[in-house]
């Protein structure tokens, strides 16, 4: 998974790259990405929030309460909880 400053994404599964391009609920740096217990990748996209790829690769946006908000890094507890660095 890498991530780039326009918001886009790309994943790499051995064989090719998926292009996840940036868009309006998608338009902010990607400044961190990690993956939970349950295998969906977690995305901090700043003054976005929080985007979630299952494992289908179905996205799920969180704006709320993170629009808006310098979002830095992101991190999964011991016990599965997301812990998100901000600038609040």
């Amino acid at each position: 998974w890498f991530g780039f400053s326009d918001g886009s994404i790309v994943y790499y599964d051995g064989m090719r790259f998926r292009w996840f391009k940036a868009g309006q609920d998608q338009a902010g740096f990607i400044n961190d990405i990690t993956q939970d217990k349950q295998g969906n990748i977690i995305v901090a996209c700043q003054n976005v929030g929080i985007i979630v790829f299952d494992k289908d690769l179905k996205k799920t946006v969180i704006q709320e309460p993170f629009r808006g908000k310098l979002l830095y890094s992101l991190n999964v507890s011991s016990n599965n909880e997301l812990l998100v660095g901000s600038d609040d």
